[in-house]
This record gives structure tokens, C-alpha cells and sequence, in this order.
């Protein structure tokens, strides 16, 4: 199972990336330039989030990134917590 090919609602699918000059100038211009000096920008619609730009950097693991905002993925993680949980965890020194 592929648990990096979706991207969390409303988008399905993978992320597309796109140069810097398909963007809206403004956001090219104003937001991209201080991404590293402000953090993460919140992009809103309607007054709702609705997606944001997040700095990355040679240190970036993308894989990370996109996993971040996976909820099938998050979904496989909190089942295989709550097993762990119900059935018990095996400890790193038994499996070697």
C-alpha cells in the first residue's frame, strides 16, 4: 500500500509541484521572499484555511512533508497505536 499518494482533503491525489512563476505574482513577490523569515503562511478562501506555504530548505525531507498531511497515512498509524495498545507492543530487543 502506497501511503504516500494522497494528500489530505481537498486535495486528492499527489502533490503537483510548480515553478515559481506559475504563482500569482503577489505571492510570488511578497510571500515566497519572507518564508524563511516568517515561517509558514496560512492561505485563506472565504475566511477558511484552505492551504499553506511552508518554507523548504536543502534539510527539507519532503517524504516527511507530504506524510505530515496524509490522513490515510495518520489513519494506519493510530490503528497500529491502538493495537499496539489493546494486543500489547513488542519491545525493539525482542525482534532482534
Amino acid at each position: 500500500m502506497d501511503v504516500t499518494a494522497d494528500i489530505r482533503p481537498p486535495y486528492q491525489g499527489k502533490a503537483t509541484p510548480s515553478g515559481i512563476s506559475k504563482l500569482d505574482p503577489q505571492i510570488s513577490s511578497r510571500y515566497i521572499k519572507e518564508l524563511s523569515k516568517t515561517g509558514s503562511v496560512i492561505i485563506t478562501k472565504n475566511g477558511r484555511p484552505c492551504a499553506a506555504l511552508v518554507p523548504v530548505t536543502e534539510d527539507t525531507d519532503l517524504e516527511a512533508l507530504a506524510l505530515s498531511q496524509n490522513k490515510r497515512f495518520w489513519n494506519l498509524i493510530d490503528n497500529a497505536t491502538a493495537h499496539g495498545r489493546q494486543e500489547g507492543f513488542v519491545d525493539l530487543e525482542d525482534l532482534q
